[in-house]
Parts: structure tokens; sequence; C-alpha cells
């Protein structure tokens, strides 16, 4: 719009024109919502957003920066990055930084730690893009801080408990094992003791599973496909069996495994243990050789308890007592005294003394010949020679 003159110079109008600017109007104000609704997701977003200059200088940073750090976002702007790295992650960072500025990478994801104003640090997954111009050159970053410490935490709480039961396992007397109910029986873990039991190591044994095969003993292995079918539609069972090491030397071991079955009640892994019984069985078979060398023996041997009681006597006792073990056994040698020796001889000789109950002690005899009398009765006596010696009581 503008002033028309006369000829003298005196305004006589006005002139001008109209435009519809509702277009533009809408426009505009579409533009600031949009704006207004970006800035609202920036400034809510859980996650850091920002942008740095091509030196790594700060130059936009949401609120969320200050929940991470503690620090404000205007005394945080102009600061380089790596003024609020951990000082054990600073140099590795300007080292990476510099060549994804010279264009030698396009993104950059990285998890690193960012101090905070109390003193601490956070761990934060940082993901970084180039911003370029409109010719292409490199003007800067600009991407997310997303705050995982909580996930750190727990994933080095898993670190510290698995190395703890890897400890546990190497540690303990039984070889832990997992299988694959599928595909064979295949192995799926094997405790790192196993090199104890068979002199292979546990990643020998995992990559070669034919190993485990030739741990069995030869006498048992025809045995082993039938109770690993077994194994699949128990709930738990336990055999004993003979093993080979590496070195060849044979070994009883106890096989124990349980079924673990999923919600539906599908048996899905078969988790054992493996228990070295060489020591064991060796010591069944030496009290196995001695119970019968006692049983056999031509001498008579009563055993007692601490107190005088009989717990055992042997058929070469029986025999010359004329009594039954059922018949002795909890009761005491008292009973087999003929009357014709000092009443306490038979006492001071069927049983250990005090000194001797408390331990080892050589045997002794003792200084009388004693006559006994036979379950026939008293008319048919017969004369023993005692020979005590203590024995140690669990």
């Amino acid at each position: 719009m503008h002033v028309v003159a006369d000829a003298e110079g005196r305004p006589v109008r006005l002139r001008g024109y109209m435009m519809d600017i509702t277009d533009r109007k809408r426009t505009e104000l579409e533009l600031e919502e949009s704006r207004a609704q970006y800035r609202s997701v920036v400034d809510n977003v859980k996650q850091v957003i920002f942008q740095t200059d091509a030196r790594g200088r700060w130059t936009l940073l949401n609120p969320a920066w200050t929940d991470l750090t503690g620090l404000s976002v205007e005394e945080t702007l102009g600061r380089s990055f790596l003024d609020f790295l951990h000082p054990e992650d600073r140099q590795r960072q300007a080292g990476l930084f510099l060549p994804l500025v010279g264009g030698g990478a396009l993104y950059f994801g990285q998890e690193i730690r960012y101090l905070t104003k109390a003193g601490g640090f956070r761990w934060v997954e940082a993901l970084s893009c180039l911003a370029v111009d409109d010719r292409d050159r490199v003007v800067g970053t600009y991407g997310t801080l997303t705050d995982i410490t909580e996930r750190k935490v727990a994933e080095e709480e898993v670190l510290k408990t698995r190395e703890r039961l890897r400890h546990l396992l190497a540690s303990s007397p039984a070889v832990i094992y997992s299988r694959e109910v599928a595909d064979h029986f295949a192995l799926t873990f094997v405790s790192e003791n196993i090199r104890t039991l068979s002199g292979y190591a546990a990643d020998e044994v995992m990559q070669a599973p034919e190993l485990w095969t030739r741990m069995v003993h030869p006498a048992d292995a025809p045995a082993c496909p039938t109770r690993r079918s077994e194994s699949a539609r128990e709930e738990q069972r336990a055999a004993s069996t003979g093993s080979s090491s590496r070195t060849g030397g044979p070994a009883g071991v106890r096989d124990e495994w349980r079924a673990v079955r999923d919600t539906s009640g599908r048996v899905v892994e078969i988790v054992g243990s493996l228990v070295d019984i060489t020591d064991r069985r060796r010591g069944e078979e030496e009290r196995a050789r001695l119970s019968s060398a006692v049983e056999e023996a031509g001498e008579s041997i009563i055993i007692t308890d601490p107190k005088g009681t009989i717990v055992y006597v042997n058929p070469a006792y029986e025999k010359l007592s004329g009594y039954g073990r059922s018949e002795l056994v909890g009761r005491n040698p008292r009973l087999l005294k003929s009357g014709q020796h000092p009443r306490n001889s038979t006492r001071r000789c069927g049983r250990p003394s005090r000194a001797a109950s408390a331990g080892p002690a050589p045997s002794s005899t003792c200084g009388r010949t004693e006559r006994s009398t036979r379950r026939s009765g008293p008319s048919s006596p017969y004369s023993t020679r005692p020979v005590t010696s203590p024995t140690t009581w669990a």
C-alpha cells in the first residue's frame, strides 16, 4: 500500500493490494507445532540426544544429559566430550574420534563410561553418526547416549557368579556334566575336573565326544546305550561302572543323573555327576577279604562294643561254645562263665580296659586260662586263653 498525491503534492488517496496468505500462515503454524513436538520429544526422551562440531565440542544436548550426569546443559555446551569421559577411556576415545570425523567411518557404536557430578560414573552406549553439509564436508557428529549401567552391573555379577560356579565345579570331587536328549545324547557341558578323573581336559572332551565313550571300561561299554535310552524315561538313576583314564589306569566311577523336564513334562536335558569310587571299592574289597578271613579262621573270635556287649562271633566260636550267633549278639560274655575261675576274670579279659578304649594299644593275653561253659551245660566246660585287642569305634 502507498499514498497517491496530486500535482501539488497533496495526498489524495491510498493505493494498494491485498494478498491471501492463509496457506502461508497455516504452514507457519504447522511448522511451529512440528518444532514444539520435536522439542517435546527431544526434551522428554530418556536417551541423551547430542550434536558436536568437528572438534568434538558439544553443540546440542537434551535434558536427559542432566539426568545422566547431574551436570546442566548450559555448563556443558561448548566443551569437548572428552572432558566428561572416565580417565581410563579418554585416550582410546580420542584415537577413535579423529578417524571418525576424518571420514574413516560414517557410523560408530561403543560402550564407554561418562563421569557424573557426584564423582562416580555411568556406563553408556554411545551411537554416533557423521554430520555433513551440502558439500559433503564433515561438520561434526550427532547421535544418542543410552544409560546401560544396570545392564553392565548385572553382566558383571553374572560373570562373577559364573567364575564362582566354575571354581566350585573345578574344586568339587564330582565331575558335573549335561547332555541333550536329542542328537544322540551329545554333551553340552562338562566341568574342568574331568581331567583329574580321566586325564582329558574339558575342552578335549567337548570337541571330541568319542573320548567320553573311550573313558568307559570295555567291560561296561555295551551297557551304555541302554542306560542312555533309559535315562530319557526315568526321573533319576545311578550306576557304578569301570573307567579308563588317559594314562590307561582303571578306575571305579559312580555315574548318577537326573532328567530335566520343561513345563510340559518333556525331558529336555540330562544332568549328571561322575564320582571316583576307586578307593571306596578297594576299601570294600579289603573289608570283604578281612571279613572272609575272620569267618573262615580256625581260631574263635568274639568282638564286643566298649560296654562289653557282644556284637560279633565267628563260626569257630559258635562251634566251640555251642551257641548260635543270634543267641550271643547283644549279650555279655559273662553268660559263658563256668564258675570255676575268679569272678572278675571274665570282666577283665572279656572287654578292654578304660585306657585301652581311649586309643589303639597292642594286643594282650590274660594271665590265666579261662574255663567257659558250652550251651550243653556245666558238665562240658572248655578252656581258653583269651587275647584281647582294643578296636577304635567310629
